[in-house]
């Protein structure tokens, strides 16, 4: 019987139905509902939205060919349009009694699952031969038949998921004998079942993993369930797939196992990428623990969080004495050493290199040359520096040693020319034009007779100790270099006035002048000094002046100092 709940729409839906003979048993709940030529819903019960879980709004101007009912017969095949009953009849003219199909009901049918409607189909309003309306009545199937349709369609689903999984299931007895195997064997094996029915699992496996997987008792048959296990199988072309492999326990009547069902994955390719993960790691494990370079990982400010031996090696430090520290910490008090965190981690750069000295806890030194990346990673921890730090110490020392030969006298180790004409350069572009600066030209009387006399190595040890006693006479700004041979130097900046420049030349003549001790012998020398004094813009004309100088006291006798004026020797009156 139908229920009270009276619309337009269900009055007219109980009315086409009575018209046509379609009554409802006692009992009996069934929905109707009026359609259109084209199959579209015009009218519908109450019962109609009940059973098929939609409210009359909804299927209002729905037709029966809607893909959202996923309608199936009772083999489980896809209706077509013109198989749905209600079309059928409209088709035909004929009324269509009987039909058994099943629909899906979103939110109330699990997925794969149908609600069974036995269903009658009846056209009416025939208008010259055709049927303009159909009127139809449709029950949920219930009793022996509903059960047997529901089991049918169980196993379908089963049936297609087993088929059609990408693993390989499969039934075995306890001791993994094979009963049934499905299709996808052939795929990741390339066995066909029957293949492997009546053989036990660990006919296929490799000898190791069957040694692994008996001596576990994997199989074993007082365990629940057998645990997940990852074990080597044999393929038709005799290399072996990684297969995880994991299964359920099925017991008999009295509680005794009996079979398993297990599912077999095909893994190779996630064992491969996770063997071949580990065995980069270990490479970069090794290659960081064995480097002579220093490789540290900090966090984002710089806080070490491991180091490896080499670093702790040439920092003078215990892993433990560098961790929770910065690389900072080390640099030495009068070096600049910038990392580059910054730029590193905006993106800005994407390596910061630079070069300072470290000062380990015993007070030595070392030249570090340091290069910084950013290890951005997949977690919400931050980004992370990678830090090299490279022991440059002998290279920066031979470096310092070729540029301190390349512009010092190897005999004297005063500068030599190349060094005084680059310094003269220099400080003619950074002095002020006001400055008063003089140039001291040296050079030693009648030298040639000491090597002439007593030998050229008796004549070195000479000039060594000329140039000390030339040092030991300047001011300490004062600017000494050996031009060649018996020939000195000496560059005197901000003199208060001209008189300063020549008491120091005064004093190298006094100095030069008290008797040298070279071994067993005592010589005696002396030399002659040209002064010249200038302002900062003549300062490149003071070397012509001074050289000048020095040949006027050569002609006035040993041991004298001449003082010649330059363009700008104004700037150096005296006060």
């Amino acid at each position: 019987m139908y229920s009270v709940r009276v619309t337009d729409e269900a009055a007219r839906a109980v009315a086409a139905a009575g018209a046509v003979g379609l009554t409802v048993g006692p009992g009996d709940v069934a929905g109707l509902v009026v359609q259109s030529a084209d199959g579209v819903i015009e009218a519908a019960t109450p019962e109609a939205e009940d059973i098929l879980g939609l409210s009359l709004a909804q299927m209002l101007g729905r037709d029966s060919a809607d893909p959202r009912w996923a309608a199936v017969d009772v083999h489980g095949v896809a209706l077509r349009p013109q198989d749905h009953p209600a079309l059928q009849a409209l088709a035909t003219g004929r009324p269509v009694r009987g039909a058994v199909l099943g629909v899906h009901r979103p939110g109330r049918d699990r997925a794969g699952e149908h609600v069974w409607l036995r269903v009658d189909s009846v056209p009416f309003n025939v208008v010259d031969g055709a049927a303009r309306n159909v009127v139809v009545r449709f029950a949920v199937v219930s009793g022996q038949q509903a059960t047997e349709l529901r089991l049918a369609e169980s196993e379908r689903l089963y049936r297609f998921l087993v088929d059609h999984a990408p693993d390989v299931v499969a039934w075995q007895l306890v001791d993994t004998t094979f009963l049934w195997v499905s299709p996808a064997v052939q795929t990741i094996l390339g066995y066909s079942p029957e293949d492997l029915v009546g053989r036990t699992a660990y006919a296929f496996m490799h000898p190791d993993d069957e040694s692994t997987a008996r001596a576990t008792e994997w199989f074993d048959p007082a365990a629940a369930a057998p645990a997940p296990m990852l074990v080597r199988m044999r393929h038709s072309d005799g290399r072996y797939r990684s297969m995880e492999v994991a299964g359920q326990l099925v017991r008999d009547a009295d509680g005794a196992p009996a079979q398993l069902r297990t599912s077999w994955r095909d893994v190779t390719a996630r064992v491969k990428a996770e063997q071949d993960r580990d065995a980069a790691v270990q490479l970069v494990q090794s290659v960081v623990a064995n480097s002579p370079i220093g490789i540290a990982v900090s966090d984002g400010t710089g806080v070490l969080e491991q180091v490896n031996e080499a670093l702790c090696s040439m920092l003078g430090c215990a892993s433990d004495q560098l961790l929770g520290h910065r690389v900072d910490e080390f640099v030495h008090p009068d070096d600049t050493c910038p990392d580059g965190s910054a730029q590193l981690l905006s993106g800005a750069l994407t390596a910061h290199e630079s070069e300072c000295r470290y000062l380990r806890p015993d007070g030595t030194a070392m030249w570090g040359h340091r290069t910084t990346m950013v290890l951005r990673g997949d977690t919400d921890d931050g980004a992370r520096l990678l830090i090299h730090l490279q022991d440059v110490t002998a290279r920066r020392l031979a470096y310092d040693e070729l540029r301190h030969a390349a512009t010092h006298d190897p005999l004297t180790g005063l500068a030599n020319r190349v060094a005084f004409d680059a310094h003269l350069a220099s400080t003619h572009d950074d002095g002020e034009l006001e400055d008063c600066n003089g140039l001291l030209f040296i050079d030693l009387d009648d030298f040639k007779t000491v090597n002439d006399t007593h030998g050229h190595e008796v004549g070195d040890e000479l000039l060594t100790i000329v140039a000390d006693r030339i040092r030991g006479s300047i001011r300490p700004q004062d600017f000494a270099a050996r031009m060649g041979g018996d020939e000195f130097v000496v560059l005197c900046l901000r003199l208060p006035d001209h008189r300063t420049a020549v008491g120091i030349a005064e004093r190298i003549v006094e100095a030069l002048a008290t008797p040298f001790t070279v071994g067993a012998l005592t010589i005696t020398i002396s030399a002659s000094v040209g002064v010249t004094t200038g302002s900062g813009e003549d300062r490149r004309n003071l070397m012509t002046s001074a050289d000048r100088a020095m040949y006027r006291a050569k002609q006035a006798g040993r041991g004298v100092v001449t003082h010649l004026t330059s363009a700008g020797d104004h700037q150096c009156s005296s006060a």
